[in-house]
């Protein structure tokens, strides 16, 4: 609906430049939809276990609800093998671009492999929603709704059978600018869900491309055990039971976001989940997994990275004209993300919950802030 009326509301040279851009992804996804990828000696490779997930990220959940900058996300996926499969589309292009990247060797070299796939959600607004017009000294509102393809690859050493790091690469395909972050958001403050008492928001149609704009984004990330230590039985012998374990990653987004990261994640707790089973990237659109757990697991996980800014789309706007976006000299080109979560899992189903997530401001303005919220994750495994 957002997408017809952007269509009849816009000017012919706007709906020219929109053509193309849909008529070129369409025809990079369906010349060759029915092709099928070189897979021989590969499907073994696949993690047999599927799951679902359902993921909710709320400034509320956090226990400040302060309903600015990341207020809101909804990410619905599914992880398993049958989420690699071409005819979805999606992977076949997350495919040509790992190919155009140079991972796609990378990948087919691994000894493991878990794909996923998700819809996904995000909403930003600024501190004062109550006016109509663009808040000029704050970030403007933005939401980008969209499809990821995700594909882990697990590598492990030449003499063991130890995995000894994960690649991972991410396609998104999404629009942005829809009217689904106004209209969400009004229904809550209206209703006064989840203990909300700010007002209805009036400024989302100033938000970036507002009307709708395709947009994408490829992201890279890499994540290594740097130490795992294990939990032992009655007569003092090493289980396969962790109890503490620090990991490395690094990331690269390009595309909407443009961007680098590093950091280290800490996990403390009795679990078997391996250190890839987690996605730490913040508001990540997909946290992955694909494993049943053999017995009951409760652990604790803390994440903290640095990330290096290039262009962000969601702040400085993409192609389509829009009532206010920042520049480069008034954005954070550093800025600093941290996170602590609680993992129960038993057998099929997993809860995730991270009642904190922190990060600092992305923008240098006299409104400049740093903006907690938290997640919830429920997963059913198969």
């Amino acid at each position: 609906m957002e997408i017809t009326r952007f269509f009849f509301t816009s000017k012919p040279s706007q709906i020219m430049k929109h053509l193309i851009v849909c008529i070129v992804i369409l025809l990079f996804g369906c010349t060759n939809l029915k092709a099928q990828e070189d897979q021989e000696g590969q499907d073994e490779k696949y993690i047999q276990d599927q799951s679902i997930s359902l993921i909710i990220d709320q400034d509320a959940f956090s226990g400040y609800n302060e309903d600015r900058n990341y207020t809101m996300g909804l990410s619905i996926g599914y992880a398993g093998k049958f989420a690699d499969k071409d005819w979805l589309l999606f992977p076949w292009m997350r495919k040509k671009v790992d190919w155009l990247f140079g991972f796609k060797g990378l990948h087919q070299s691994g000894e493991q492999f878990l794909p996923a796939i998700a819809i996904f959600f995000s909403g930003f607004t600024p501190e004062n929603i109550a006016v109509a017009e663009p808040v000029i000294n704050d970030r403007p509102y933005s939401s980008i709704m969209g499809i990821s393809s995700f594909r882990s690859t697990l590598m492990k050493g030449d003499q063991d059978e130890i995995v000894q790091y994960a690649f991972s690469t991410r396609l998104n395909i999404g629009i942005l600018g829809l009217n689904i972050g106004r209209d969400v958001q009004s229904h809550i403050h209206r209703e006064m869900w989840i203990g909300s008492t700010r007002p209805v928001p009036l400024g989302w149609h100033n938000q970036i491309s507002q009307g709708g704009e395709p947009t994408a984004l490829y992201q890279m990330q890499f994540s290594k055990p740097a130490f795992i230590a294990y939990g032992l039985d009655k007569d003092g012998q090493e289980t396969d039971r962790k109890k503490l374990e620090l990991m490395y990653v690094a990331e690269c987004n390009v595309g909407y976001y443009n961007n680098i990261a590093v950091g280290t994640v800490f996990r403390i707790g009795r679990y078997y989940t391996p250190f890839w089973y987690l996605n730490s990237s913040g508001m990540s659109s997909v946290n992955q997994t694909a494993l049943m757990a053999p017995k009951f697991e409760f652990f604790f996980t803390f994440g903290i990275r640095a990330r290096a800014v290039l262009y962000n789309v969601l702040l400085q706007g993409q192609f389509r004209n829009t009532e206010h976006r920042l520049y480069y000299n008034e954005i954070s080109p550093l800025i600093f993300e941290s996170e602590f979560g609680v993992v129960m899992r038993y057998k099929k189903l997993s809860l995730i919950v991270h009642p904190f997530q922190l990060r600092t401001s992305e923008h240098r303005l006299s409104t400049s802030r740093t903006h907690i919220w938290g997640s919830a994750s429920l997963i059913f495994s198969f």
